[in-house]
């Protein structure tokens, strides 16, 4: 399932991947949590503060991808009004320790018992971040409509491999099909308020994609120019002669970038924006010999994805600071 994996588990797995490498202190973006259901909340909600309904009535607003605690639950927090249940809570700590230890990391050894109490913390930020997303939705006037879950529960369980496969990632990352139905609810809602939020955001970066050959000598460059001459496809030559083995088997390919994000040398980028589409430059010296380069698709601007999510982050920054958040469950400095 390594396209649910991508899209649906990607900030766990960088977390992960963050305690693989070093342990270093880390700070979670976004977890999904729970069983769908849905919230009735006054519609008198204004600026970050809200009262829970306890007769919901006609005219009363639904919050969706909520999840309310049952009358005798224990809560682990409360955000302006809204309940998360400690059930809720429990259960993406083990997720998040279930992800730690399919990632080979011994959750028992005392590193991360000592650091336990940090990631419940961070945890704990992931559910009020997506109470405050809900919350958000309801200013807005934002929903999510059954149809739009379904739908895309549907495509990714067809694009991740099918049901056999869906239900073999459900149970490695301990989750029910109600918790990634509700993860799915969660993550259209926050792609909507994101949306909101920056949709006058008009930043733009200049992105290229291109290839490059390296090789050890000019000599081998003029020959490798030869065969492109010749008409044999660039990507074919990378894989035969090239030295890079990052981008060797992958014909070159740099993927796509924008200035000053090239995976290559400095050069290569300058080379890769100069040039026209399908444009062959080179050969020019980088540090393991000499490269060609070549434009796959020439320079354009786009939207700035990572300038609209910085700025959604620092607009869901500013809620948390004014947000009214009781927490009732140990982890450790919650106002650190």
């Amino acid at each position: 399932m390594s396209k649910l994996l991508s899209s649906r588990r990607s900030r766990i797995a960088g977390l992960v991947l963050l305690a693989l490498l070093s342990l270093v202190p880390l700070r979670l973006l976004a977890l999904p949590y729970g069983a769908l259901d849905w919230v009735e909340y006054d519609p008198s909600y204004h600026h970050g503060h809200s009262c829970p309904v306890a007769s919901p009535t006609a005219s009363a607003l639904q919050i969706p991808c909520a999840e309310l605690p049952g009358p005798e639950e224990p809560v682990a927090a409360v955000v302006n009004g809204q309940e998360i249940g400690r059930a809720a809570f429990d259960r993406e700590v083990e997720q998040f320790l279930l992800a730690l230890q399919v990632g080979g990391i011994d959750v028992a050894s005392p590193e991360i018992q000592d650091r336990l109490p940090e990631f419940r913390r961070q945890v704990l930020e992931l559910l009020v971040e997506d109470v405050l997303v809900q919350q958000a939705a309801v200013e807005l006037g934002i929903g999510v409509a059954e149809e739009s879950i379904e739908a895309q529960v549907a495509a990714q369980v067809e694009g991740g491999g099918g049901l056999e496969l869906f239900q073999a990632y459900l149970e490695q990352t301990g989750q029910s099909a109600a918790e990634f139905r509700r993860e799915t609810c969660q993550e259209l809602l926050r792609a909507q308020v994101q949306a909101a939020v920056t949709g006058t955001f008009t930043g733009t970066v200049e992105v290229v994609q291109a290839r490059q050959i390296v090789v050890a000598s000019q000599e081998q460059a003029v020959q490798a120019l030869a065969r492109l001459a010749s008409g044999e496809p660039f990507d074919e030559v990378a894989r035969a002669v090239s030295r890079d083995e990052a981008t060797r088997e992958q014909g070159g390919d740099l993927g796509r970038f924008a200035r000053g994000e090239s995976p290559a040398e400095p050069q290569v980028e300058a080379l890769a924006f100069d040039g026209r589409q399908g444009e062959v430059q080179g050969p020019v010296e980088v540090s393991g010999g000499y490269a060609l380069v070549q434009t796959v698709s020439p320079a354009e601007e786009v939207p700035d994805v990572e300038g609209q999510a910085l700025l959604f982050q620092q607009w869901l920054e500013d809620r948390r600071q004014t947000a009214e958040v009781e927490v009732f469950v140990d982890v450790g400095d919650w106002n650190h």
